[in-house]
């Protein structure tokens, strides 16, 4: 009896894995906001570029992308535990999961982030080859931001990119502890891609607040004198701390303790979103 009942569960962990639609990244994120892949099962490939506490980063290989450039080839992959051992950074990987935009709760002003969400009793992953090249990353310049808008970077979210020259516009954040006279970073700050001026908070209600660009053009509507504040869009959020190294890498945690106007330099990372920022 115990025996029928494992094979049973086998088959039906197996049927699910296999049910999923195999798509591209580009494919899942789309040219909006949102996947038009939302809450459908799909296979993914790619290389992994990095790993968080919380899950990895897929990006498509550079030979295999597509040519539109309003469509990120980057994706999170969303494991709520420590990611899986296959998805280890440099590994060409297949992954089944679920489509989702993610939002935290008590993040009311952000974004939702496209995002594959991967749970281990009803998801694969597999090795398709290791040691691979990471993508080259995206240089982010100034010109990204003309547009002024929140979702300005959309199509490079889960992508490797990289700042030359970056301005912090807010210093390396933390926690003092005034029982034991100690402080602790969180190791993360806030910048601003060179020759672009530091920002500051405008007067006006916060255009994150609205949920659509006709709820925002009602407003204007009805209220034509009323100010809006852009939300300073061109603010980067840099965290030091978020991503983990690879099982076969040897890599020494980075030192972000910077003060505000102080230059960075040579910035390498992958872009999420969160707290309202690109990250």
């Amino acid at each position: 009896m115990k025996l029928s009942h494992a094979i049973l569960v086998f088959t039906v962990f197996s049927s699910s894995a296999f049910a999923q639609k195999e798509m591209t990244i580009a494919e899942v994120q789309g040219t909006g906001e949102k996947s038009p892949a939302v809450e459908q099962k799909v296979k993914l490939s790619g290389v992994v570029t990095a790993r968080t506490r919380t899950g990895f980063f897929l990006q498509t290989p550079d030979d295999k992308a597509d040519s539109n450039k309003n469509t990120s080839e980057g994706i999170f992959v969303f494991t709520r535990t420590e990611p899986p051992a296959e998805a280890d950074v440099a590994n060409i990987v297949s992954v089944t999961g679920t489509v989702e935009e993610f939002k935290r709760e008590n993040d009311v002003l952000a974004t939702t982030i496209t995002e594959l969400s991967m749970r281990k009793d009803r998801d694969e992953i597999k090795i398709i080859s290791s040691g691979s090249t990471l993508p080259k990353p995206i240089a982010l310049t100034a010109n990204d931001f003309i547009s002024n808008t929140v979702d300005s970077l959309e199509k490079y979210e889960g992508m490797r990119v990289q700042i030359d020259e970056m301005t912090v516009s807010g210093p390396t954040g933390g926690r003092v502890d005034v029982k034991t006279f100690s402080a602790r970073s969180d190791g993360t700050f806030w910048g601003v891609v060179n020759p672009m001026p530091r920002p500051f908070r405008q007067p006006g209600r916060d255009v994150r607040e609205f949920a659509s660009l006709a709820e925002l053009d009602q407003f204007k509507k009805a209220y034509p004198k009323a100010a809006i504040f852009d939300s300073n869009p061109e603010v980067i959020r840099v965290d030091c701390s978020e991503q983990v190294p690879g099982l076969t890498q040897k890599m020494a945690p980075p030192t972000c303790e910077l003060p505000a106007m102080a230059d960075v330099k040579g910035l390498v990372g992958v872009l999420h979103y969160g707290y309202g920022k690109y990250t």
